[in-house]
């Protein structure tokens, strides 16, 4: 049996509206962030192939 999520069948994560990335953090997670930050419904399939770009990385 093969499981695995669909694309805009599974929910988004949540974090803190507060959650700020501090200049110590690694470039990846400001990346990340940035991704995060801009995510919007017309955008969502470039931001998830920009997010599995980093994840290789």
């Amino acid at each position: 049996m093969l499981i695995f999520e669909v694309l805009e069948t599974a929910t988004l994560p949540e974090m803190d509206e507060d959650f700020e990335v501090g200049e110590n953090d690694h470039e990846l997670v400001h990346e990340l962030y940035e991704i995060w930050d801009n995510l919007n419904q017309s955008r969502m399939v470039e931001a998830w192939h920009d997010a599995q770009q980093i994840r290789e990385e």
